[in-house]
Formats: C-alpha cells, sequence, structure tokens
C-alpha cells in the first residue's frame, strides 16, 4: 500500500507507538455506504417505497460494512484483550448510548408499547439496531476464532460453521433471536472476506477502467433482471439481515461480492481530498444512529406545515441533503463536546 492511499499519520505523547494511519479509501467506503442508508431511509420513510431504492444497492451499502471491518482487523498485530476493549467502547458503548437516547421518539413514531419492560427488552435484547448488533456478534465470534488460531484455514473453517449455524437458526426459529445472533453469524462471512483481502491486498492488481465499467454494467443487468423474475427468491435456505429477507443466498453472495469488487476499485481511484465524503466515513455511527430519527423529525415537520409529498421528486431529494445537513452539524457538536458518545476519550 502506497502513502498516496493514507491520510496521516498520529504518535502518541510517548513516541513508543504508532496509531494506524487513516486509510482514504475506507472512509469513503463508510461514507458512500451512509449516503446508500440514508437514502434507502428517505425513501422508506417519506415516499414510502424504500424497496425502489433496496433493489439496486442491496448487495453492497451494509456488506461492505462488515467487509471494511474485517479489513481493519490487523492479523499480525492482533491483540484479543485490546480487540475486546475496542469493540465495547467503540460498538457497544455507542449501541447503549444513541439507542436508549432514541428509543422513546422512535417507540412513538411507530406507535409501539412505552415501557420500561419493553425498554430493557429493546435495548438489553439487541433487538434496538440490528445491524449494529450483528456487527458486534460478527466482531466477537472473530475475536475468539482469531485467539485461538490466526491461520486462514482455521478462520475460514470456523466462518463457514458460522454461516451453517446462522442459516440453521433462521429455518428452525422463526422469530428474531436476541442480539441478531443469525445475521451476525452470517455477516462473519463479509468481515472474513475483508481479512483476506487486506491479507493479499498487495498481490491482487487493480481492475482497469473498461473492466470495472463491464463489471458495474453487469451487476445493473442483475439487478434490473432480479427486480422482475425476483432471481434471489428461490433458495432453500432464507437469509434475513435484519428486515431484509434475501433469499437464493449463494446468488446473492456472489453478486455482492461482484459490487464489492467494483466499489473498491472505484474508491482507490477516487481523489485523497474529498473531505466531506471522508468525514461522514468517520463518523458514520453517528450518521447511522441519528438518520431515522432526524427523518422522521423532518416529515412531521413538514406534515404540519401542510408539505407532504405529492409525488414530485423534488421533495424527497430536498428532505434527503437536508437530512445529511443536520446529522453533519449533529455529528460536529458530538465530537466536539462529546466524544465519549462513540468510545472516543481523551
Amino acid at each position: 500500500m502506497t502513502s498516496a492511499d493514507r491520510n496521516t499519520i498520529v504518535n502518541n505523547t510517548k513516541g513508543t507507538h504508532m496509531k494506524t494511519e487513516r486509510i482514504a479509501w475506507l472512509d469513503y467506503g463508510k461514507g458512500i455506504c451512509m449516503l446508500c442508508v440514508i437514502l434507502f431511509h428517505t425513501w422508506a420513510i417519506y415516499v414510502n417505497d424504500g424497496k425502489v431504492i433496496l433493489d439496486w444497492i442491496e448487495p453492497f451499502f451494509l456488506t461492505l460494512f462488515f467487509f471494511i471491518s474485517g479489513y481493519l482487523t490487523n492479523l499480525n498485530q492482533f491483540n484479543a484483550k485490546k480487540d475486546f476493549i475496542s469493540i465495547v467502547k467503540r460498538l457497544l458503548l455507542p449501541y447503549f448510548v444513541f439507542t436508549s437516547i432514541i428509543w422513546l421518539p422512535k417507540s412513538i413514531a411507530h406507535d409501539t408499547d412505552i415501557t420500561f419492560r419493553m425498554f430493557l427488552i429493546n435495548i438489553l435484547g439487541g433487538y434496538a439496531s440490528w445491524f449494529i448488533a450483528a456487527l458486534i456478534i460478527a466482531k466477537l465470534l472473530l475475536n475468539v476464532i482469531l485467539n485461538i488460531s490466526k491461520s486462514l484455514k482455521w478462520i475460514w473453517l470456523c466462518t463457514l460453521v458460522s454461516i451453517l449455524i446462522g442459516l440453521t437458526i433462521f429455518e428452525f426459529i422463526p422469530y428474531k433471536t436476541p442480539w441478531y445472533l443469525g445475521e451476525g453469524m452470517i455477516c462473519l462471512f463479509y468481515v472474513t472476506l475483508g481479512l483476506t483481502y487486506k491479507k493479499y491486498e498487495s498481490q491482487i492488481k487493480p481492475l482497469s477502467i473498461p473492466i470495472i465499467i463491464f463489471l458495474a454494467i453487469t451487476y445493473l443487468l442483475l439487478m434490473g433482471i432480479n427486480r422482475y423474475i425476483h432471481t434471489f427468491e428461490a433458495c432453500i435456505y432464507q437469509m434475513r439481515l435484519g428486515h431484509v429477507v434475501l433469499s437464493h443466498a449463494l446468488c446473492y453472495v456472489l453478486v455482492s461480492i461482484l459490487a464489492i469488487a467494483i466499489i473498491i476499485n472505484i474508491l482507490k481511484r477516487l481523489p485523497k481530498n474529498m473531505t466531506w465524503l471522508s468525514y461522514i466515513g468517520q463518523n458514520s455511527l453517528i450518521f447511522y444512529y441519528l438518520n431515522s430519527g432526524v427523518l422522521v423529525s423532518i416529515t412531521i415537520l413538514l406534515q404540519k406545515i401542510g408539505l407532504e409529498y405529492n409525488g414530485n421528486i423534488i421533495m424527497p431529494i430536498l428532505i434527503y441533503l437536508i437530512d445529511i445537513s443536520l446529522m453533519y452539524l449533529a455529528s460536529f457538536l458530538i465530537m466536539r463536546f462529546t466524544p465519549w458518545m462513540v468510545g472516543k476519550f481523551k
């Protein structure tokens, strides 16, 4: 990896430890995925038709997050204790903080029971955010696996076993499991894929622009065909990621790998000065937690002043941009005054 792929190097005060350099394309990747998440939620909440967006971005806009999480795992310097502490600080703590804050307005918006019992079940049971819960499970599983052995053969063997157990959970347990255990066990695949890519990255040649264009057209054709003949909806097992049913798992996985490969090669070609996108990527956790609440608030406000969606595509686009701007401001304030909310302590 060349220095052009990195942002800055920061040393700590003792001068004996060097923090990992920020890698531009990773921040860009998280930023683009977060923009896709917000776009999906905008259409789902405001236009009431998120599927029109989901049909095109589904295979990569969340799987890439898991992939990047695996990429950031350093096999050579892995320490199980430090990794576990990092999971608690950077994922578990923010989960409890943000889900507790947004639980009441979220419950009101969705017209669900507002009781202390429901609060405990929702938050402590890991039901408040399927994506973060699944990511925590996947990271904890990887922590245990790497603590036993760092051999890729061992890691992939455990990953395949995890996938089978996850699929079995979906087959025989017809309800959501605490902390979305099944989703996390299946999504370990993408974490391991990212870890493997990191190990062999220097040996993988970048795709040429004509090949990227060809693969991108292929992806769009596949997703377009899927909208009409539902290619991904005829599988023995049904792989559910959160509230979404993703059938025909093998086909889906292959298309998602294709999408991730395309996105990575595009990200690595982007200029290194896209600070606005990098900022969203670096603060993607804040954007993720706040985006639905901000969208619901904007929608309610517009309804009260008589500006409801009337089919004009301009309205959801404006709301999308307003939502991003408000979360940009919110993330700045949080990082400036309360960074502990995302597990960052001075």
